[in-house]
C-alpha cells in the first residue's frame, strides 16, 4: 500500500509508502490520506501522526497528475478534490496531527508541514517550496504559512524555492524542535504526554 497506518503507544501514524517515487503524493494517496485521518480520529489513540519512509517525508503532489490538467479549472478542480480535502480535515480534527519529518519535505510536502498542529524532524531533514521554480503557486502555504512564520519569511521561500534545514526551519516556527534521539520514540512519547491531557468537549 502507498499509505499505511498503525496504532502504536497512544499514536496513530500515517506513513506515506512510496519510496521509489520519493513519496510523492497522487491523487489516490491524497484519498487514502483522508481515509486514515478519519481511522485516526476514531481511534483510541491521542494524536496522529504523519511520516514518510526512507530519505523522504514527501517530494509533494505527483506532477504525472498536475500534467494531466490542460487548463487552470483542471488543476484547480484537481486541488479541491484532492488535497484540499485532506488539509481540512487537518485543520477540523479533534485530535492533534504531527508531521512527524524523517528526511526531505518539498513542496506539497512541506505545505502539509504547515497544516499540522506540531511538527518534528530530523537533525538531517531539509525543507523547500520549490513549486515556484515550475510555475506552480505555493497556494496552501501562502495562505496558512502567514500564520505559521510570517509574511515576509514565507515570500521570501515562495519566490526563490531556497532550501533549508531543520535547524532553520525550527528557528522561523515550522517545527517545534528537532529529535535528539529516535524521532518515532519521540513522537510516541508526545502521545502519552498529549493522552493525559483530557480533550475538550464539543460544543
Amino acid at each position: 500500500m502507498l499509505v499505511e497506518s498503525k496504532e502504536e503507544n497512544g499514536a496513530y501514524w500515517i506513513i506515506l509508502n512510496r519510496e521509489e517515487k520519493a513519496n510523492a503524493i497522487n491523487i489516490g494517496m491524497w484519498r487514502d490520506i483522508l481515509k486514515k485521518l478519519n481511522e485516526g480520529i476514531a481511534s483510541g489513540s491521542s494524536l496522529i501522526a504523519i511520516t514518510g519512509t526512507g530519505k523522504y517525508f514527501s517530494a509533494g503532489e505527483d506532477l504525472g497528475d498536475l500534467s494531466k490538467a490542460a487548463t487552470f479549472t483542471d488543476a484547480l478542480n484537481l486541488f479541491l478534490d484532492t488535497m484540499r480535502p485532506v488539509f481540512d480535515r487537518i485543520f477540523r480534527s479533534p485530535k492533534p496531527v504531527v508531521a512527524a519529518i524523517n528526511g526531505i519535505a518539498v513542496g506539497a510536502g512541506a505545505e502539509l508541514i504547515f497544516a499540522c498542529d506540531m511538527a518534528f524532524a530530523i537533525p538531517e531533514a531539509t525543507f523547500a517550496l520549490a513549486q515556484g521554480r515550475q510555475g506552480i503557486g505555493s497556494a496552501l502555504a501562502l495562505t496558512i504559512g502567514m500564520l505559521r512564520i510570517g509574511r515576509k519569511q514565507l515570500a521570501h521561500l515562495a519566490m526563490t524555492g531556497k532550501r533549508f534545514g531543520a535547524k532553520e526551519a525550527q528557528e522561523m516556527g515550522l517545527i517545534n524542535g528537532i529529535a535528539a534521539s529516535d524521532l518515532k520514540v519521540e513522537i510516541e512519547r508526545l502521545a502519552q504526554e498529549v493522552g493525559r491531557t483530557p480533550l475538550p468537549i464539543p460544543s
